[in-house]
């Protein structure tokens, strides 16, 4: 008898370590360096959304937007540490002489119509007549903000790009 309850044990052990949530897994993985483009007046760069769930994402909207960030913000908003917040602290220096925003605000939505399971997509971020390294360039990207899309990992849908012009 003991052998059987033994044996029933590791079963259901099995099954239920072997469960896994059907969710989408969106997230930012990369923002490549902005690049200025003539024809555009401004700024172009590459945003690579992934989903790495298990099941495809609909309506998938993402946002990318300039950043207007204190230091502190970035600290512990953004988990920018190290070299990079020189440039938040330079950034405080010119709001203190008086000029808040230095640089011009913008922002895109995209709509990612269907992500499958596994897929990448490739959003072209193109800011018309707006150069963002004036003079340094923070950028913002948020998949799903209104949290619509039911995930396995909310975490990861965020990032940032930090650089001094």
């Amino acid at each position: 008898m003991r052998g059987t309850f033994v044996l029933i044990l590791a079963i259901f052990g099995f099954a239920s370590s072997g469960i896994t949530q059907p969710f989408a897994d969106l997230s930012v993985v990369e923002i490549s360096k902005p690049e200025y483009v003539d024809s555009l007046g401004g700024t172009s760069f590459i945003v690579l959304v992934t989903n790495t769930g298990k099941t495809e994402a609909t309506n998938v909207i993402v946002e990318v937007w300039d950043l207007d960030l204190s230091r502190d913000d970035a600290k512990d908003e953004w988990n920018v540490h190290g070299d990079d917040l020189w440039i938040f602290i330079e950034n405080m220096g010119m709001a203190e002489e008086g000029t808040v925003d230095y640089d011009e605000d913008w922002s895109q939505t995209f709509t990612i119509e269907r992500l499958k399971a596994g897929a990448k997509a490739t959003l072209v971020v193109e800011p018309r007549d707006n150069w963002i390294y004036d003079p340094n360039c923070e950028i913002g990207v948020l998949i799903d903000k209104a949290n619509t899309i039911q995930e396995s990992d909310e975490s990861n849908n965020k990032l940032g790009f930090f650089a001094g012009g």
